[in-house]
């Protein structure tokens, strides 16, 4: 059994599921158009770890031409989308802040700068982190 026929014994062609998945077959749905991920972002140094425990956009002197939108469409990066990743994850990231200081019975404040030093800590060789000063310096 081929995986067409397997694919039609579950799913009827009429459905709505069969006819999105042939939809993006048909548009040609690459995964740059599903946005950027952290891990690309934090690789091309476009954002960073900050001390807060929040992600920030780099605006080193030597980055922030790739944040213009000139620049940024020859190399694929649209500087909303970056702006739009670092709000998505620094959102998440204060409500499991927020359940961790309910649950522990301290600050929000406090768990920040704990998970800052952690991330930071963590970051891998070469990605950007915020120093004691605020300035972006790879690690």
């Amino acid at each position: 059994m081929n995986w067409a026929t397997y694919f039609s014994l579950f799913i009827p062609r009429r459905s709505p599921v069969f006819r999105f998945g042939i939809a993006l077959l048909l548009v040609g749905v690459s995964p740059l158009t599903w946005g950027l991920s952290l891990q690309e972002a934090k690789a091309q140094g476009l954002v960073g770890e900050q001390r807060n425990g929040y992600l920030g956009v780099v605006d080193t002197p030597q980055l922030t031409p790739q944040l213009t939108p000139q620049l940024s469409s020859q190399q694929g990066t649209d500087p909303s989308q970056v702006k739009q990743l670092v709000t998505e994850v620094n959102q998440k990231r204060k409500q499991r802040y927020q359940d961790i200081a309910n649950r522990k019975g301290t600050t929000t404040a406090t768990v920040e700068k704990l998970a800052g030093d952690k991330a930071i800590a963590k970051s891998a060789s070469g990605h950007y982190i915020q120093n004691n000063n605020g300035q972006w310096v790879r690690k």
